[in-house]
């Protein structure tokens, strides 16, 4: 009996730790998700929102989680609804999809580019559960391009024009 009792006490002990290593993995996962920089979220087949993160949340000008989570991708979220379906088509059978350029509406209904990466989430039967996906901001990025171009631009005009006024 003595043999049977400590047995159950140490299966007891090694279940409490267990679980408690189950906790502290679950928070850090939590943690790095929840403090990512860019956005991260989850969606069905159908365009909704299933998980997102307060970058995403932030990133779209929403106030809460729930708030967006309410939201369909297809009608609220992107700028032309059919550029999702075309996505879905050419992605849903690959094992990921990466740098894809979009365009998403925020709340305020400001156009926001953003580039895509992530995966389709297959179930036990090999059938599209949900998508995963990390959404980058490229809209600042394509600004300091646009001003990088026309600096470019500018310069070659000035060498063009010192080059003039030297042949003179």
């Amino acid at each position: 009996i003595l043999t049977f009792v400590s047995q159950q006490v140490a299966n007891a002990i090694d279940h409490k730790r267990s679980e408690e290593a189950l906790r502290r993995s679950e928070a850090s996962y939590r943690s790095l998700i929840e403090g990512a920089a860019y956005g991260i979220y989850r969606s069905d087949l159908q365009g909704k929102l299933l998980e997102v993160n307060p970058a995403l949340v932030e990133m779209l000008g929403y106030s809460s989680e729930d708030e967006l989570l309410a939201l369909n991708m297809a009608a609220d979220i992107y700028a032309d609804p059919e550029e999702r379906a075309q996505l879905i088509a050419r992605h849903q059978h690959q094992d990921r999809f990466r740098g894809i350029e979009v365009n998403w509406k925020r709340k305020d209904g400001s156009i926001l580019a953003v580039r895509l990466t992530g995966r389709p989430v297959l179930d036990a039967k090999e059938q599209l559960e949900y998508f995963e996906g990390i959404v980058e901001n490229v809209a600042e990025r394509r600004a300091l391009e646009e001003q990088l171009r026309q600096s470019q631009k500018m310069e070659a005009v000035g060498r063009l024009a010192g080059g003039i006024a030297h042949d003179f």
